[in-house]
């Protein structure tokens, strides 16, 4: 996983380019200073998740840099449109931030007809992480490996669901990759989130699923589900003895 560092460099940076960004369209004073009151920070994901405890990391530390509170805002729901257009709604005044996903640049577009904003309605700040997903099936599916899915999912078409953290999202578009690639069908199976996308796994209420090591570690852990590919061309330091697999996704 790669995450830009948390430093005083970066979150100046991040303060500035919200500031410049915000500013323009409502014409403030030069000499407004900011921030003058907490700081709203929206993503589209429930607590628990790689998208909440990155919000919670940054936020923290852009509140210790700023002097001012910042709030994470948990908004799930509707593959991360309801987070969305929440914040393109909101006072462009730089007082609500928003943690996205890919999908705000296109995704939303093709898969909700009903959304009322635009990719435009945004200003890009910076990239906070990048990091692989990890393929993980329910234990007692008897897959080990990612030959042993896709023999299994040959085998018996249609037989397996997959969940993801909502409709559009990066771990459903993988999902859908996947399937592409293997010459399979799957099921997918949306949630409000990751933590109960790969709870979901551990249940047995689908079999398998894509999601971030913060999401799907927690049931790695106990044991229920079986990490058995990472989407990276190296291994992934919260599952070393997972395999690298760039195409699975």
């Amino acid at each position: 996983m790669t995450k830009t560092p948390v430093s005083t460099q970066s979150l100046a940076a991040l303060a500035t380019l919200a500031l410049i960004a915000t500013a323009v369209p409502a014409q403030a004073s030069p000499q407004t200073a900011y921030p003058t009151k907490p700081i709203r920070l929206v993503i589209g994901f429930p607590a628990g998740g790689g998208a909440d405890n990155t919000a919670r990391l940054y936020g923290d530390a852009l509140s210790r840099e700023l002097g001012q509170p910042v709030i994470v805002d948990n908004r799930p729901g509707a593959g991360t449109t309801i987070a969305a257009e929440f914040v393109a709604k909101a006072p462009p005044d730089g007082y609500t931030l928003y943690i996205a996903t890919a999908s705000l640049m296109g995704g939303d577009k093709v898969l909700y007809k009903s959304i009322r904003y635009e990719p435009a309605d945004f200003i890009p700040i910076t990239r906070l992480v990048a990091a692989p997903m990890i393929l993980a099936v329910n234990k007692d599916t008897g897959i080990r490996n990612v030959a042993d899915l896709v023999a299994q999912a040959k085998a018996h078409p249609g037989s397996l669901n997959y969940s993801s953290s909502g409709n559009g999202v990066i771990t459903h578009l993988a999902g859908v990759y996947f399937t592409k690639l293997a010459g399979v069908k799957m099921t997918h199976v949306p949630y409000k989130g990751g933590a109960p996308s790969a709870q979901a796994v551990a249940a047995g209420d689908v079999q398998l699923t894509f999601g971030t090591a913060p999401s799907v570690k927690p049931m790695i852990d106990t044991g229920k589900i079986v990490p058995i590919a990472v989407t990276s061309a190296q291994r992934s330091p919260a599952n070393p003895s997972c395999r690298p697999s760039p195409r699975a996704a």
